[in-house]
């Protein structure tokens, strides 16, 4: 007989039975409202993962948060919720963190005495692995912080020093993230993973989100920012919340005490601006840009090709940005055949769009006749005067 049952011995159905979900109380019984730490991008009780690249500014970021959620103080313009934080540096040693710190302090008009008693600063540097195939007695001490200082909120920076396992598989990748998410059941706390990010999304910036390793590290976070270099500054963008909306992106610059401080968002004139000059750029292309959201042209997903996007623009104030384009008579629709003589429906500069293109970009090239399409036109003219606009987002 073969002994491999030995080696698995069974578990009783009855043990992992999930729990039943109560439906018919929802009225007289309604679920608390949720409840958020830093205003729509903290979200008590789950994990949110902060990404950035390397050297980008997430650890000073996170520590300025720290100072105002002990504090009570806004964060980048966003009301929080005075409570205890622990902070565990797995990667900077207590000496960089003690600067840093102080730094802040200063900037902020906070005495260090107003953070004694809110926050438990942990050095995990000697030990940072907290998830090696399995928890280590590094988690278990940390679990024990957790229960003994009962905190609201827990940092811990970073992913790649405290996750000691293969960053493609996704059973590892989803087993920490839930591991760590499981600090929030003492009391219903937000939890705040800082990670790197790999070069490539580097390089492609906040719309991107390809952190290193398995796409687990953001199916996994039930909320996810993203931290990227703009021009002088950084923007922080809200990718993924689960539960509720996503948050503007926020601005920020360098102070020249190397300190992050909330700038204003660029001008919005100028975003329509280059929107529009980007739409010229993409026909004059033969790029064309479906004018429905669902085509696998839409405006989001073809826009993002030219390195001039702006990259803090979401997709849903890019859309925003094209109604209003054409709501000013800018942009129109007009309809097309494809390579197949299909009629499809495209976005086109109006002549007064054109015009507008032209006078910002004095130097732009003329548009070139009968180009061959890339993308399954049959060469008509672009922004042609006897193409038939329509007011239909659907192909």
């Amino acid at each position: 007989m073969s002994d491999l049952n030995l080696a698995y011995p069974r578990v009783s159905p009855i043990a992992l039975r999930a729990p039943q979900v109560s439906i018919s109380d929802l009225f007289t019984n309604p679920p608390d409202i949720q409840r958020f730490l830093v205003e729509d991008i903290l979200p008590a009780g789950v994990l949110t993962l902060l990404g950035a690249h390397g050297g980008a500014g997430k650890s000073t970021l996170a520590l300025i948060a720290t100072v105002c959620l002990v504090t009570g103080l806004p964060f980048m313009g966003k009301a929080t919720e005075k409570g205890r934080v622990i902070f565990c540096s797995a990667e900077d040693p207590s000496s960089v963190i003690r600067r840093r710190l102080s730094r802040i302090c200063r900037f902020m008009g906070v005495h260090p005495s107003e953070l004694s008693g809110g926050l438990l600063m942990l050095d995990a540097t000697e030990s940072p692995t907290l998830y090696n195939g399995q928890k280590t007695d590094a988690f278990k001490a940390l679990e024990l912080d957790v229960k003994e200082f009962n905190p609201s909120v827990i940092i811990i920076d970073n992913a790649s020093d405290t996750y000691d396992a293969s960053e493609i598989e996704r059973a590892r990748v989803r087993e920490f993230i839930r591991l760590l998410a499981s600090l929030a059941k003492y009391d219903n706390a937000a939890i705040l993973l800082l990670a790197h990010i790999d070069k490539q999304t580097a390089k492609g910036g906040v719309n991107s989100e390809g952190y290193s390793g398995s796409t687990a590290w953001h199916n996994s976070a039930r909320s996810r920012l993203f931290l990227s270099v703009k021009d002088d500054g950084l923007v922080l963008e809200h990718q993924k919340s689960n539960l509720g909306l996503r948050s503007e992106s926020i601005y920020m610059e360098w102070t020249e005490g190397g300190l992050l401080k909330q700038a204003s968002a660029p001008d919005e004139q100028n975003i329509k601006d280059l929107i529009l000059r980007l739409i010229h750029e993409a026909y004059t292309q033969q790029n064309f840009i479906s004018t429905s959201t669902n085509s696998s042209s839409n405006a989001y997903k073809m826009l993002q090709l030219s390195p001039n996007y702006p990259k803090a623009l979401q997709r849903q104030k890019l859309y925003a940005v094209i109604r209003d384009l054409e709501i000013t008579g800018l942009i129109t629709k007009e309809k097309y055949p494809n390579v197949h003589r299909n009629t499809r429906i495209r976005f086109a500069l109006s002549a007064l769009g054109m015009r507008q293109v032209e006078a910002n970009s004095p130097n732009a090239q003329p548009t070139r006749k009968g180009a061959v399409s890339v993308l399954g036109g049959v060469g008509e003219l672009p922004h042609a005067e006897n193409t038939a606009p329509v007011n239909e987002y659907h192909e």
